[in-house]
């Protein structure tokens, strides 16, 4: 059992240090890819040393009390928590749009109840989803997994401790102290001068049931982690296992201490070296924790280790500015996040603001925040009735009973500081609700544009277009043309709007996977197979004609305008689609980074390919329509710019060679160029403009080298090959491309079109497909 009355390791509160720069590093430039593993140090430090806390106490005392436990818990975290969560609602609803504003202030709610964890795992929230909008309060589940554990850890070892104990009686020996000890908390005191001391056999249950709960968390962790990754990297059950980990090294100080002095210096850079080859070599697709947490949890026990009963010489952590860092690391993992989150979005990720104010802000902030708020709390006497604030020498401080007028005039500050809280948040929601009619006024449920109502004397967008793509056939070429005005004025109005519209369809809090094309949500015919391939196919069993989509998501968002317009020229379409995989015969890695493939990737799209070119095949169609994204291409095997649109074009020719059999007109739709996430960029503040981005070079040169395969292949075979540039669809003239084309919002996310506004691309898709097919 600890001996020592203190427990505090400089060495320890500098790798916190550390730690917490890689941590702030990830989530600022997503770099190194691999910094989640400093929360396994947070973790196996916490259990560390809140288990050492726990059995000094009963050592002391002979128990440990769980209400002096919980009282110190509340007083080193709260405070600061309930700072940064108040702060963050309130800014969120001075920045966000009232949906994003309400869903903070419900994600402030379960961090305070301590099982935001659990709130993000059951809303399908991704940790690593950077692409997408993202909680300022996502990183309070890291808290929320500590917190829960400690609800029961004490109770836990207490009760494993009285077994061991053997019968109560029998191990109540009262003996007096050889000298007075110090705990190494100030706040825990002994009942008498007298203490307990528990037999050395009363410590083999605990280490067995500590050992047991870890070995059932790890095993569970390693499960899930193939089965759900997204809630096993969120779920309290899978990382149990770790903070486990850190309550056993108690139990190991009589071995460490006979650690060489040697090895000691080895074992810690040893230890330290590992953790940042880890934050440097991991990326999000690992399937995490799972096995791949062994390493960075075994490393951080080899740094504790190695500073037990011995100095390990880790001098990178024992110097002030680590130690520092250390010390303000929980203030700064609070504030860091959502002043990032509130950076990114008003002045974008990739602003030297952004960059280069939003890290040294939060630790200035947390700084404060350590020095005016924790420090002081955590030092006073608040929720410490028994205990003289005025003492200093922990060894003279001495039981007091609190009088009633003090406990209750406690009780009332307690209720008057919950009140302003409170007040505030409403007072907040009240008077800026107003400030925006974004999505505060009703959302149009018409899902088709054509029968939106338009002011008298007006035409509809999509009346003005079904009516030109409509025309006769002599004037195809015109028909063309006057689709594409009608598409290229709504453009305009996107661009030339000052301020958000307030009827916008579908409405800024509908920017979700509803809102995508209903053939991939609600018909789950995104990824085609054997499984639903007869489900997957649209239009009127009379059509005589077949057409086929291949390609990636970014083809199926085509489908809900693509169905009507395929139809009136006499096809049904069957889908033969799948996420994250080009048509294009080039090896992809989902949508991960640094070189590192997503599970299942590549195999999974190269065997997807070759079943939908076979399958292509078989149904003999007398249409081919490919859509690729333009995601892929970064996702790709090869690296290095110039070879990646290499292998696209040699890709793209080797898959249309093998659909050449066929003999069918083959249509090639470039993709909708990707742009700023709307549900991110929108805020009270900012306009329309400050969401437009210019299509970029990627989108530019994939189409290049498509229109060079097309022409290659169309030059060597008697298979018509057409490449159909949409930048206009979605642009303007001078590649500027706005979040919305007339008051219809164009993607549900950064490439992906939402329904409605695949609807209104019907009368263009009716007529550039009516100009390059035969007549029938």
């Amino acid at each position: 059992m600890p001996k020592k009355a203190s427990s505090f390791r400089g060495d320890l509160e500098g790798i916190r240090g550390i730690a917490l720069v890689i941590i702030l590093f990830t989530h600022l430039i997503e770099f190194p890819t691999g910094g989640f593993v400093a929360l396994d140090i947070f973790f196996v430090l916490s259990g560390y040393l809140i288990t050492g806390l726990l059995l000094r106490e009963y050592r002391l005392t002979g128990t440990i009390s769980l209400n002096g436990f919980y009282r110190r818990r509340i007083r080193r975290l709260m405070p600061s928590a309930m700072l940064v969560l108040v702060a963050t609602s309130l800014a969120g609803l001075f920045v966000f749009i009232l949906p994003r504003a309400v869903q903070t202030l419900w994600d402030a709610f379960w961090s305070l109840l301590l099982v935001s964890n659990w709130n993000f795992a059951l809303t399908g929230t991704d940790y690593f989803a950077t692409t997408l909008p993202q909680s300022p309060l996502l990183h309070f589940w890291s808290l929320s997994v500590e917190e829960q554990f400690y609800l029961f850890w004490p109770a836990i070892v207490l009760g494993l401790l009285i077994v061991g104990a053997g019968a109560r009686s029998a191990g109540r020996r009262r003996v007096a102290p050889a000298a007075p000890i110090a705990p190494a908390d100030p706040t825990l005191r002994p009942r008498s001068t007298s203490r307990r001391r528990p037999p050395a056999q009363s410590f083999r249950p605990l280490i067995l049931g500590i050992a047991v709960v870890s070995l059932l968390s790890f095993a569970w962790g390693v499960i899930q982690a193939d089965a759900a990754p997204q809630v096993s990297y969120l779920s309290t059950l899978t990382r149990i296992w770790e903070l486990g980990a850190g309550a056993l090294l108690c139990f190991t100080v009589p071995l460490a201490s006979k650690i060489p002095a040697m090895l000691r210096p080895v074992l810690a850079w040893g230890g330290l070296v590992v953790i940042l080859v880890c934050a440097f070599v991991y990326t999000p697709a690992l399937h995490y924790p799972g096995f791949w947490c062994l390493i960075p949890v075994a490393s951080t026990v080899l740094i504790i280790v190695a500073g037990m009963g011995g100095d390990s010489h880790l001098v990178i952590t024992t110097n002030p500015v680590a130690r520092y860092l250390g010390k303000i690391s929980y203030t700064s993992y609070l504030w860091h996040w959502p002043i990032f989150i509130f950076f990114g979005v008003l002045f974008g990720r990739e602003s030297p603001v952004y960059l280069f104010a939003a890290m040294p802000l939060s630790l200035a902030v947390a700084a404060l925040t350590t020095r005016f708020v924790e420090d002081p709390i955590r030092h006073s006497s608040w929720l410490e009735p028994r205990l003289h604030h005025r003492d200093t020498d922990p060894r003279a401080r001495h039981h007091r009973r609190t009088d009633p007028g003090t406990r209750s005039r406690r009780i009332r500050i307690g209720f008057a500081v919950a009140g302003v809280t409170v007040a505030v948040a409403l007072i907040g929601v009240i008077a800026l609700a107003p400030r925006t009619q974004v999505a505060s006024l009703p959302v149009a449920s018409v899902v088709d544009p054509g029968s939106l109502p338009v002011e008298p004397g007006a035409t509809s967008t999509a009346a003005a277009a079904a009516a030109a793509a409509a025309a006769p056939a002599a004037g195809t070429a015109s028909s063309v043309g006057s689709a594409q005005k009608v598409l290229t004025d709504a453009i305009t109005v996107g661009l030339t709007t000052a301020d958000w519209p307030s009827d916008l369809t579908p409405g800024l809090d509908k920017l979700d996977l509803g809102a995508l094309a209903p053939q991939w949500v609600e018909d789950g015919c995104l990824d085609v197979s054997d499984e639903n391939v007869t489900k997957c196919v649209y239009g009127d069993a009379s059509l005589g004609k077949t057409a086929v989509l291949l390609g990636d998501s970014a083809a199926i968002s085509y489908m809900p305008g693509l169905i009507p317009a395929l139809g009136s020229l006499g096809y049904r379409v069957q889908a033969l689609t799948h996420s994250e995989c080009t048509f294009a015969n080039v090896q992809v890695l989902g949508q991960s980074k640094d070189g590192a493939a997503a599970p299942g990737f590549p195999a999974v799209c190269d065997d997807h390919r070759a079943w939908s070119i076979d399958k292509t095949l078989q149904l003999k169609p007398d249409l081919v329509i490919v859509t690729d994204a333009e995601s892929e291409v970064s996702s790709m095997v090869i690296t290095g710019d110039d070879k990646r649109f290499e292998a696209l074009q040699a890709g793209v020719t080797d898959s249309l060679s093998k659909i050449e059999p066929l003999g069918v007109p083959v249509v090639m739709l470039a993709g909708p160029p990707a742009t700023i996430p709307l549900s991110d960029c929108a805020t009270r503040i900012n306009h329309p403009s400050d969401c437009t981005k210019p299509i970029s070079n990627t989108w530019l040169k994939q189409l290049n080298v498509t229109q060079k395969a097309a022409a290659e292949v169309s030059a060597t075979s008697a298979q018509p090959v057409s490449v159909v540039d949409t930048r206009l669809w979605f642009c303007a003239e001078n590649t500027s491309c706005p979040p919305f084309a007339g008051t219809t919002i164009i993607r549900g996310d950064v490439l992906h079109l939402t329904a409605v506004y695949a609807r209104m691309l019907e009368p263009i898709l009716t007529a550039t497909l009516r100009s390059l097919l035969p007549p029938a």
